[in-house]
């Protein structure tokens, strides 16, 4: 007698992991056997789409960092596919909301040292060159090394 997937009202034979091909392979692609393939319409998120969204936060003018509600690289930098490629969310938000890059070496930096957790507020984005981005990332973990050191 064959085993059936684990997966609650699957009748389909179990092949790996308890799982049927279908679930196992949305298990390792998804993390979940239950995520069915995406529609093929640009991921909402509280109802916007990605470019409506970005177009809602341009005039934000507030010092809140605003995190990133796609998805992010395994840096927690957010990801956007814009113009059928992949970027980086922060890159594209400073362009939009500072103009293009002075050169193509020149680095969208974080006033808020937040960018590892996703933060596009345009007012914490800039133009800077990978030098001074170093130095102002090496800034922001001294402060909160000492902060640590202090508690």
């Amino acid at each position: 007698m064959t085993k059936t997937c684990n997966v609650d009202g699957c009748p389909k034979p179990s092949r790996r992991w308890g799982m049927c091909n279908t679930h196992s392979s949305r298990w390792l692609s998804h993390g979940d056997p239950l995520v069915v393939k995406p529609s093929g319409r640009k991921p909402k998120f509280g109802g916007l789409f990605m470019s409506e969204w970005v177009m809602a936060i341009l005039p934000y003018d507030g010092d809140d960092c605003l995190a990133w509600p796609y998805a992010t690289d395994q840096d927690g930098y957010g990801l956007g596919e814009i113009d059928g490629k992949v970027r980086r969310a922060h890159r594209y938000i400073c362009a939009l909301a500072h103009g293009e890059p002075p050169t193509p070496k020149h680095e969208a930096a974080h006033s808020c040292g937040n960018g590892h957790l996703g933060c596009v507020n345009p007012g914490h984005l800039r133009w800077a060159t990978c030098l001074e981005n170093q130095r102002e990332r090496w800034e922001h973990a001294r402060a909160i090394n000492e902060r640590k050191a202090a508690a």
